[in-house]
């Protein structure tokens, strides 16, 4: 997963896991064709966001330029989704990029604040949201 988050997220960065990789808390959510290549992948973790500790943020999603517009990233998305709103999580954040906001909203996420450059490649994003439940616990 690291190399296909490097490959469409930060091209000629490192392999080097994000210290979000290292907590044991933190789920992955991929999707692999046949010879198990990773094609489309996620990450959630436990991440307190504003007035709600008990978030959950969602980092990492990446989908395969060749598999990209085939439905893919959106079930990798939805996966994980699901796999928060069971473990109890009452919300998902992440910082979306300004480009594929589109995606995320179809998806029932929420764009709030202004936009504001971020990382390493400094591109225009916006906070996104999705409310899972009013009450929460740790994914399992």
């Amino acid at each position: 997963m690291r190399t296909l988050r490097r490959d469409v997220l930060r091209p000629g960065g490192t392999l080097d896991p994000p210290p979000y990789d290292l907590d044991p808390a933190t789920r992955h959510v991929g999707a692999f064709d046949d010879e198990r290549t990773v094609l489309a992948c996620v990450t959630i973790f436990p991440s307190p966001f504003v007035d709600e500790p008990l978030g959950w943020q969602l980092r990492g999603m990446a989908v395969d330029p060749v598999y990209q517009g085939r439905g893919i990233g959106r079930l990798v998305l939805d996966a994980a989704v699901e796999l928060a709103r069971s473990g109890g999580v009452p919300l998902l954040w992440a910082n979306g990029r300004f480009n594929v906001l589109p995606f995320y909203e179809r998806a029932g996420w929420t764009s709030i604040g202004a936009i504001f450059r971020y990382g390493p490649a400094n591109l225009d994003h916006m906070v996104i949201v999705r409310r899972l439940s009013a009450v929460g616990r740790t994914v399992s």
